[in-house]
């Protein structure tokens, strides 16, 4: 019966810690939803925090901390659901002209911190067996790293959307290579961590590595309707618009090739993996010039 009514004080405490940030914003403020559930968000992350660390640490009842850490597991996961609530927001609210949603820097900065929070409690969780509220084993532990993973490309989605000033404008052309070193930097972190025995970070480092090349090729295969994509070149954040990505980056890679690899060399020169890559940019921009002809000389 203790069980229960300790489960019931946290959860009506954490509730409480929801309801004290959707009181924050002003009833009148732009977007004010988003706001709310920004600042809610900010205090169920700092509900984790009290559950995950501050508690099993200060109370020496082993029934409060095995509930609290029990608590904490199950508002992890909300948290992490209301931080995607709130980067939905962020993007149906996203001003193409001003490059940023309604969010004050108080707001960005707090809801900046929580991402971060949740990403140390994971990497802990991942390291430490006592700190993991879920009680997996060694094999299973490496989900947590995944899990961090996931939440720094959702830090990046927020400060693309409310930092701009952070991200250089031109970014967009060059984000198939962006994503190439990163796909490197986790392949050659996954060859350290191996060396440095830390097993929890080898594998998702790995697979991480070798599945971020398939990123752009997807980009360049998939056909999003045509309501999707005009949608995103208005409203969506992005430099040059999302239907142009392909045929940007395409331009980027020529004018990498034009001052990387000369034309003069020969092909066994450049190298054959080269090769095939400037081959097949200069294929698609043919088919571009090819099909702007044709529309022309209709």
């Amino acid at each position: 019966m203790i069980v229960p009514l300790q489960s019931s004080a946290i959860a009506l405490a954490a509730a409480g810690c929801v309801l004290a940030g959707w009181a924050v914003p002003e009833p009148d403020s732009q977007a004010v939803w988003l706001q709310r559930n920004g600042w809610a968000y900010v205090a169920l992350t700092l509900s984790v925090v009290s559950c995950l660390a501050a508690v099993p640490r200060s109370v020496s009842l082993a029934d409060w901390a095995n509930t609290a850490r029990r608590a904490g597991a199950w508002l992890a996961v909300a948290s992490f659901g209301l931080l995607l609530i709130v980067l939905v927001q962020q993007v149906v609210v996203f001003d193409p002209v001003a490059r940023r949603t309604p969010l004050g820097l108080a707001e960005v900065l707090a809801v900046l911190a929580g991402i971060a929070t949740l990403m140390i409690l994971a990497v802990r969780a991942g390291f430490d067996p006592e700190a993991d509220p879920f009680a997996f084993d060694e094999a299973h532990r490496s989900r947590h790293i995944y899990l961090a993973e996931l939440l720094l490309v959702l830090l990046f989605v927020h400060v693309r959307l409310n930092l701009p000033e952070l991200v250089p404008p031109q970014a967009g052309r060059f984000w198939t290579l962006i994503v190439m070193f990163f796909a490197f930097v986790g392949i050659g972190s996954a060859e350290l961590a191996e060396r440095k025995r830390q097993l929890v970070l080898v594998r998702p480092l790995r697979q991480t590595g070798v599945l971020l090349p398939i990123i752009p090729l997807l980009a360049f295969w998939a056909k999003p309707p045509g309501v999707l994509l005009e949608w995103a070149d208005g409203r969506g954040p992005g430099d040059p618009p999302v239907s142009r990505l392909p045929r940007e980056t395409a331009a980027a890679l020529r004018q990498l090739r034009n001052a990387v690899v000369p034309r003069r060399l020969p092909l066994r020169s450049r190298g054959l993996g080269a090769a095939v890559v400037w081959l097949g940019v200069d294929r698609r921009a043919g088919r571009e010039r090819r099909t702007v002809g044709v529309a022309g000389a209709q």
